[in-house]
């Protein structure tokens, strides 16, 4: 970053550092001490002083009581690419975020609440509700392999996300329902990025009479006191929105090559389209829920507290218990070319080499666009939400990320 501000900034991080104190509660609170909370806070700035985020904010629940809610550096005028005139906006608590990928948690949790609701059964094929899966191969995807990243669709027509589309009702479902099959349903398991949250969308949409955006806010984000976190957001606040920034250097050409057929095209590419107006204000189910750290963990409190939040339940503990339930244990990734365990819905954490970092076996959430994430650790009793706006290329640097995960996994016991 080159402007002199941000190297001020970085040697000074106090200077652009945002606490929620009334909301924060004492560490001794909820079994913890001044020194393990401070320890994660460290790794925050840590990555911050990285330069691979503009702006970074968490927020962190344990036992239902908030440690930490912050926000450090800009949410808007100081990525790399800012002019050093651009107006800089500190980021804060309440500053929007892209979840990204991270989204597709949330979507996959409006499929289970139908099927809790008896309105939808996981192994029922797609086309006894979207007539477009009906021919060839497509008749044998389920509901169940769309979750579970097996429906075959794993990557979508460009003109998917031909940004205009997603203002045209019923556009995406035909393109989706014209998409061709890389392989037969269940036969093979490969992250569906981008499809499978089209599919979820265009199912509670047929089932429900409402699109997904609509079916949250009502269900879940209206009962449950949200302001935001949401699909899109309305055209007012799409200034608000902190603008995701590429940093770090290029990826060489076979990573590139990777997150194109992961993504549909090149990261660069993602980046930009995910700042345009037409997608901050479109319904993109796998990649465009709007919100704050701060909701990103109210959201998984409630999952973790058995679908429940503040004496407003929203969600049975059994429907919650089912979309956990370990549906590949280190099964080869076809895109990712890596081995995964997903849920139905939730990526999933392990003993050893988690997403989560550390001991994280029963921790539950989703990863986004390499580095947002939202997700919750059972054992720790904590629901965890970190966003920032910085999407770096290859870095040395990238370990300081991951760091704060690790720091939250070894830094808060589990609960005896």
């Amino acid at each position: 970053m080159s402007s002199k501000q941000q190297l001020v900034d970085i040697f000074h991080p106090n200077d652009v550092t945002t606490i929620d104190t009334q909301s924060e509660c004492e560490p001794g609170d909820v079994g913890l001490t001044e020194t393990q909370v401070e320890a994660i806070w460290r790794a925050v700035v840590k990555s911050y002083r990285s330069r691979l985020h503009p702006g970074i904010s968490i927020c962190i629940r344990r036992n239902g009581r908030i440690i930490l809610n912050r926000a450090i550096g800009h949410s808007h005028g100081n990525a790399p690419d800012d002019l050093p005139s651009a107006k800089k906006i500190r980021a804060t608590p309440d500053s929007l975020f892209n979840l990204y990928s991270a989204s597709k948690a949330v979507a996959a949790m409006m499929i289970h609440h139908l099927d809790e609701k008896g309105l939808i059964h996981l192994d029922d094929p797609l086309c006894r509700y979207l007539p477009e899966f009906s021919e060839g191969p497509k008749r044998f995807i389920t509901v169940r392999h769309v979750l579970t990243h097996r429906a075959g669709i794993p990557q979508i027509p460009r003109s998917a996300m031909d940004l205009e589309n997603l203002h045209k009702p019923g556009e995406i479902r035909r393109i989706m329902g014209e998409a061709p099959m890389q392989w037969a349903a269940g036969r093979g398991m490969g992250y569906h990025a981008i499809s499978g949250g089209f599919i979820m969308g265009a199912l509670v949409e047929e089932i429900t009479g409402m699109d997904i955006r609509q079916y949250l806010d009502t269900h879940f984000l209206t009962p449950l006191g949200f302001k935001n976190f949401n699909f899109g957001v309305p055209e007012s606040l799409v200034p608000e929105v902190a603008p995701n920034a590429y940093t770090g250097y290029p990826f060489p050409p076979a990573a590139e090559k990777l997150i194109t057929n992961i993504l549909g095209m090149s990261y660069k590419d993602a980046i930009e389209l995910s700042n345009h107006p037409l997608f901050l204000t479109g319904i993109v189910p796998a990649a465009n829920i709007i919100g704050t750290a701060e909701e990103t963990s109210r959201f998984y409190e409630m999952l973790l507290n058995g679908g429940e939040l503040y004496g407003t339940r929203v969600l049975e503990p059994e429907t919650i218990r089912r979309a956990r339930l370990e549906q590949s244990h280190a099964t080869f990734d076809r895109m990712f070319g890596l081995p995964m365990r997903y849920s139905l819905g939730f990526m999933l954490g392990r003993k050893r080499l988690s997403l989560y970092q550390g001991d994280t076996p029963k921790a539950f959430g989703h990863l986004g666009l390499i580095n947002v994430v939202g997700y919750a650790d059972p054992q720790r009793g904590i629901s965890v939400g970190i966003m920032n706006n910085g999407k770096h290329g290859l870095s040395t640097k990238v370990y300081s990320f991951w760091n704060i995960l690790r720091m939250i996994a070894y830094k808060i016991p589990k609960l005896r």
